[in-house]
């Protein structure tokens, strides 16, 4: 009896352990693959972003020619970019997905503000006027990037590569069953 006691006991140790290995390795898959979707798509429009920034600048700055013609862009490359651009920023999924893994913490509010920052930039190349241009919006747009953009961009990738880590994703589990079941749902 005291064999058949012991083996359950084992048994059901060997279960536990495995449940909380499948959870473990099945959350850190999601979340590598999240941050995947997420550093390819901030990619996506910000690469095409500085594409437009760079034709934009050719068009409107007349010594811009002299230094470089590095962009090779046609206008109808241009007006792709756009039209992807806007798709890509005021699309949700990526939206959904972070806050299905992470919850509507600190990492959707950077991935928010980040995206406002860059429909922003946006909005400003989209109505740039030659005049203005020369003026100041070359480099109100360029800080944007340097000051804003960037270290925003970079944080957001750093918290995302955090949270892969099984600490945090323990942490994160006992915090869970530590609230009240009443507000789980809320």
């Amino acid at each position: 009896m005291d064999n058949l006691l012991s083996g359950l006991f084992g048994a059901i140790i060997a279960t536990l352990l495995t449940v909380l290995y499948l959870y473990f390795t099945e959350k850190i898959r999601r979340r590598y693959e999240v941050y995947l979707e997420v550093v390819t798509y901030l990619d996506e429009i910000y690469i095409r972003l500085q594409a437009i920034f760079s034709y934009t600048n050719k068009q409107y700055d007349g010594f811009a020619e002299l230094y470089f013609d590095a962009t090779g862009l046609t206008q109808e490359d241009i007006y792709k970019a756009n039209l992807k651009v806007i798709e890509l920023i005021l699309s949700h999924g990526i939206r959904r997905k972070v806050a299905a893994e992470y919850g509507k913490g600190q990492i959707l509010i950077d991935l928010v503000e980040l995206l406002d920052l860059l429909k922003r930039i946006y909005n400003e190349l989209f109505t740039a006027s030659k005049a203005a241009w020369i003026v100041n919006e070359f480099m109100e747009i360029n800080d944007l990037f340097r000051k804003e953009v960037d270290p925003l961009r970079t944080r957001l990738q750093d918290q995302l590569m955090r949270e892969l880590s099984a600490i945090n994703i323990i942490k994160q589990l006992l915090d869970s069953l530590k609230k009240p079941i009443l507000h789980r749902n809320k």
